[in-house]
């Protein structure tokens, strides 16, 4: 069960990035659509016992998911801009550089990692520069994708720096739905006070293959993230 789901996990994360940039749908709308569909998905499962201990999440717990979802919503924000503006490639490599961030990170709070990690961590981003060090020459929208999708990286991190430690007291199914809809919610209001349209509100023969795509990318990671939880 668990190859299967890793396996639907990768399928879902190696497909969201071509179906978000082929989508005409804005970014933050994508964004906010992903998580909102992922959190209705999970809700089902969540009733009873995964309510429960949200409810019973003491005060630093909530401040700690609630972070973590503000670090998802700005990760989703950041990478849905990058992939219109960069190419999926160097958007999916960039962002990528979260696992970069979190040693980073650990680092600075006195955790050392092995040598094999800082090893593999090089390896990691002699590559990253290898697929994205051309956009420098082609563009400075490619190159503002590009710092977009590094800053996807960073707060992914975060993210799931935030989320491990919370993650010790909640079952997947609740910590799925206090923290996407944590990021739902911030999405929402970010495509409400930037005027985003949410819905297309007069679908067309062209748009209603973009909205099908758009649909597409959202379920295809949702079912990444929610198979392979953080």
């Amino acid at each position: 069960m668990n190859v299967f789901l890793v396996a639907v996990a990768i399928l879902g994360v190696s497909a969201s990035g071509p179906l978000m940039a082929g989508a005409a749908a804005p970014a933050l709308a994508i964004a906010f659509w992903r998580n909102a569909l992922g959190t209705l998905a999970v809700a089902p499962f969540a009733a009873g016992k995964g309510t429960g201990e949200l409810r019973a999440l003491d005060r630093d717990g909530w401040r700690t998911l609630t972070f973590a979802g503000l670090m998802l919503a700005l990760h989703f924000a950041t990478w849905c801009t990058a992939l219109k503006m960069t190419s999926v490639a160097a958007a999916t490599a960039m962002v990528s550089m979260q696992v970069v961030f979190v040693v980073i990170v650990d680092r600075l709070r006195g955790d050392k990692s092995p040598a094999a990690v800082v090893a593999g961590i090089g390896v990691a981003v002699l590559g990253v520069l290898v697929i994205t060090g051309v956009d420098f020459s082609l563009s400075a929208r490619a190159l503002t994708g590009d710092l977009l999708a590094l800053l996807g990286g960073l707060t992914a991190a975060l993210y799931l720096i935030a989320g491990s430690s919370v993650r010790e007291r909640l079952s997947t199914s609740a910590y799925t739905l206090g923290c996407y809809g944590i990021c739902a919610a911030a999405l929402a209001v970010a495509c409400v006070v930037g005027q985003v349209e949410m819905v297309a509100s007069r679908p067309t023969p062209g748009s209603r293959s973009s909205v099908s795509r758009s649909v597409r990318s959202c379920w295809a990671t949702r079912c990444s993230t929610t198979c392979w939880p953080s």
